[in-house]
């Protein structure tokens, strides 16, 4: 097992106050605390760096210079952390919460070849796995796999990511071109084109919390401890949400939502199940505009005009 004194953690960081604690003290509750945290704040239009700061002294800032998205810094966090010679480095969000064996379960894991590791994710607001394409996909069907044991998929999140050194040299590392939306899809495929395979680890959870709930029923903390069957815990500092319409996108993001999809479906191979997965992705988004925002014709006008935009892309 490598040790987790040769793990660095990545965190892109936006106006993260109250939000990004969770997962840095998440962290460094794990069995296995990993050797460096990383924060990139990505140019924060509150005080998310003299927070984390002021906090967490020995966790590592970065600070953006302006608005990369979370590709952006992703990618410069990594590019950092292979620098100082770390031979793993964990993907998170800021708003993830690792369960406390995560990270040791990643690092448990037998890996043969060239391949990264993705844990299980986890939407505790809506009590749901994190569906992602995999070998059981036909075109038209969805099979779900045995999530009880490892199995190689096709499209990853960035969330709970483990990547090898050594994959940057193969692979690169997230275009900060996408910014934010499917950049982990492009990565995740970018990933598969050099030869490398992605495993998705079940013993392995990392919850997905979110910094504001969107459209969700309510969840007791006894029914999502229930789903967290692998490892009880006391990091999840949520114990309840109300059901809210509302969501926190604006007409900026989804312009880019419909650009990075349309752009990824026209440029890059990919297998029929994952374009007919993204292409459900496009309805499901044109429902959510059409029920559930507000100022839906603008957001709407921006979206389809982002779609538009990813046909001419280079």
């Amino acid at each position: 097992m490598v040790s987790a004194d040769d793990v660095a953690v990545v965190i892109p960081v936006y106006n993260g106050v109250g939000i990004v604690d969770r997962c840095i003290s998440a962290l460094l509750r794990q069995s296995r605390v990993p050797g460096e945290i990383i924060c990139v704040d990505d140019f924060s239009k509150d005080n998310t760096y003299e927070y984390i700061k002021r906090r967490f002294p020995n966790v590592t800032l970065v600070r953006n210079g302006f608005n990369m998205g979370a590709s952006g810094s992703y990618a410069k966090g990594i590019i950092l952390a292979v620098s100082k010679g770390y031979k793993l480095i964990w993907l998170l969000d800021q708003d993830d919460l690792p369960s406390r064996k995560a990270l040791e379960e990643l690092l448990l894991f037998p890996l043969v070849g060239k391949a990264i590791l993705t844990p299980i994710l986890v939407c505790p607001l809506l009590n749901s796995v994190y569906d992602m394409p995999d070998f059981s996909c036909g075109v038209f069907t969805w099979r779900r796999p045995d999530l009880n044991k490892p199995h190689e998929i096709l499209l990853s999140n960035f969330s709970g990511m483990l990547l090898p050194d050594k994959l940057v040299d193969f692979v690169g590392v997230p275009s900060p071109k996408l910014r934010n939306e499917v950049a982990d899809w492009e990565f995740s495929i970018r990933v598969r084109s050099r030869g490398w395979r992605i495993i998705r680890v079940p013993r392995s959870v990392v919850y997905h919390v979110g910094g504001k709930p969107r459209l969700g029923p309510r969840v007791y903390k006894r029914r999502y401890l229930r789903l967290q069957k692998m490892d009880l815990t006391r990091l999840v500092e949520v114990a309840s949400s109300k059901l809210v319409l509302i969501s926190n996108y604006s007409k900026e993001r989804y312009f880019e939502r419909g650009r990075n999809i349309t752009f990824l479906l026209k440029s890059i191979e990919i297998p029929s199940c994952v374009k007919i997965f993204m292409l459900k992705w496009i309805l499901g988004t044109l429902i959510k505009i059409s029920l559930f925002e507000s100022e839906k014709r603008e957001k709407m006008r921006a979206y389809l005009s982002g779609l538009l935009s990813g046909i001419i892309m280079t």
